[in-house]
């Protein structure tokens, strides 16, 4: 038999403290003659006697519960029910699971837990007999194998001390079913298990409700650790921005969540580059993960290291998470002219987005698309295309699965991107949608403004958002052919008018009709007249409707910014 907390046993002294109160109390009463109570003399003595002797009993029993109580702090350990009783007991296989999980750093009048664990495993490594088998297995393993007394006993004392807090996503219950298992292929018929932990309440529930210890494995806790102890845990970060550049809003979400308790208004930061940029509070509910949205403006380009923090607490190893911004510099775009397209309207808009050093745009003919490039761009730009060969479609089309940005602005040849659409994973042009005697065959229908594309693009200053639909006079009637592809704004009759297509890493816009005003007033100027004109094939020709002035000038520069991520 050993003790884990010998120290302890002086405690014994303790028992003494009845014998001495005992042993004061005996005083002899003065002798009083009385004559009358003469024949009580004989009954006095047989009473004595039988208060003495529950005298003596009350004090055995004194004596006792202070030395039980002080042998049950001093933790004996027998391994043998027969130990003692029998010469020898059989020899045994031992497991120690030691919980080495970064709780275990925790502290409290007795040192830190994981300190004590490595004590209670030393004592217990040190009982075993000569022919004893030894398994020590940590929880978050740092080992590859368990460590045995088969390979030497000073290699498991080793092992046990040089035990460290660790991460990892191993529970207690990993650590037992491994002990378990290496227990059923044991050699000894007499098989105990020691589990020492802090027992969280997860990880003993957890326990508990596991099948898979063999009956005749005598499982035996030793929990360490005697405060309960909150712990604020950041559980999960994302960036919610998908545009990103200086001087423009991200938002990056966070979920927060409590262990041991509520905690009401928590303080939860982020930092850039060391200094804090945004700060919100939270109210939490014990066990249940609250998601918590904050934004910043990153001040520069460049790669900027960020974290997100919750207040300080005991258990300071998950207070944070860490993330890493990639802001740019400058965004090349590559604008592709189709043969008799016009883009002006484009390189109009980009080139007054690339004023304040965002982009640097650069504008080419089809025919020269092969020799430009386009790896060094973020963005390419086909408007209007009316002749891309084989090769053309083939380079595009690695250029988006490879993590390119492609924008597509259908021309009067709308079927001559069928084979660049249908390479990237799309549908195709089945020809044009043309209202009769020049009309409109409407405006947008079904938008779907929650996509990242209109983040901050329309007016929501009535508390939703609101688009001002344009008139559209033409379109190409498009077919989506892609499970990898969806419509982000559909016209009035159901057709798209901007589809996204993803392919590979990359993405691809896809507008239906053409940067002109004899397509659309999406991106043309106000006509004063009374009816809209179009050019058209170089011929004038009368609207049959006034067109109503565009949701926006220009195209939304945040369609120049889809890039590589």
């Amino acid at each position: 038999m050993t003790f884990l907390n010998p120290l302890v046993l002086f405690g014994l002294v303790a028992a003494a403290i009845p014998l001495i109160i005992h042993l004061f109390n005996f005083r002899k009463p003065k002798r009083v003659d009385f004559s009358s109570l003469t024949f009580l003399h004989e009954l006095e003595k047989t009473t004595m006697r039988r208060v003495q002797i529950k005298q003596w009993l009350l004090l055995l029993l004194r004596t006792l519960a202070i030395a039980c109580l002080v042998l049950a702090f001093a933790q004996p350990i027998q391994t043998s029910t027969w130990e003692g009783l029998v010469g020898d007991r059989a020899p045994s296989s031992i497991a120690l699971v030691v919980d080495n999980s970064m709780s275990m750093t925790m502290r409290d009048g007795q040192g830190a837990y994981i300190d004590q664990a490595k004590a209670l495993a030393e004592a217990l490594a040190q009982s075993i007999r000569e022919n004893d088998e030894l398994y020590f297995i940590p929880v978050q393993q740092g080992l590859e194998e368990p460590v045995t007394s088969d390979m030497s006993g000073e290699l498991v004392q080793d092992a046990i001390e040089n035990l460290a807090n660790s991460y990892g996503s191993a529970t207690l219950l990993d650590g037992i079913a491994q002990a378990a298992s290496l227990l059923e292929n044991a050699g000894h018929p007499r098989r105990e298990m020691f589990v020492i932990s802090d027992l969280q309440s997860a990880t003993l529930a957890d326990s508990s409700e596991s099948t898979f210890v063999a009956e005749d494995i005598q499982v035996t806790l030793l929990p360490v650790g005697g405060r309960s102890h909150t712990n604020i845990a950041l559980t999960d970060l994302s960036i919610q921005s998908q545009i990103i550049e200086a001087g423009r809003p991200v938002q990056v979400s966070a979920e927060v969540t409590s262990f041991g308790g509520d905690a009401e208004s928590y303080g939860v930061s982020v930092f850039l580059e060391g200094e804090r940029v945004a700060q919100t509070a939270v109210d939490l509910t014990d066990g249940a993960p609250e998601a918590v949205d904050l934004t910043f403006t990153p001040p520069r380009s460049g790669w900027l290291r960020g974290e997100v923090r919750v207040e300080p607490d005991e258990a300071d190893w998950d207070d944070a998470r860490h993330f890493v911004l990639h802001v740019p510099d400058t965004r090349r775009v590559l604008v592709v002219r189709g043969e008799s397209a016009r883009a002006d309207h484009v390189t109009i808009a980009l080139n007054i987005a690339s004023e304040s050093g965002a982009l640097q745009v650069v504008t080419v003919d089809e025919r020269n698309v092969a020799g430009a490039d386009i790896n060094s761009f973020s963005t390419v730009v086909l408007v209007g295309p009316t002749d891309l060969s084989t090769g053309e479609e083939s380079l595009l089309n690695q250029y988006v699965r490879d993590g390119g940005g492609l924008i597509v602005f259908a021309g009067e040849q709308v079927e001559a991107t069928n084979g660049l659409l249908r390479a990237l994973g799309g549908g195709t042009f089945t020809g044009l949608l043309e209202g009769a005697n020049d009309t409109s065959i409407g405006g947008f229908g079904r938008t779907e403004l929650e996509h990242p594309l209109f983040d901050g693009l329309f007016d929501t200053t009535s508390g939703t958002s609101r688009i001002e639909s344009p008139e559209v006079f033409r379109a190409g009637n498009y077919a989506p052919g892609g499970g990898n592809e969806s419509s982000l704004i559909r016209l009035a009759g159901g057709t798209p008018f901007l589809q996204e297509i993803r392919s590979g890493s990359g993405l691809t816009l896809l507008y239906a009709v053409a940067p002109d005003q004899a397509w659309s007033d999406f991106l043309g100027q106000q006509d004063n007249t009374a009816k809209g004109r179009q050019h058209r094939n170089g011929q004038l020709h009368r609207r049959g409707t006034r067109r109503r002035k565009p949701a926006k000038r220009g195209i939304p520069n945040n369609i120049a910014e889809t890039r590589r991520d």
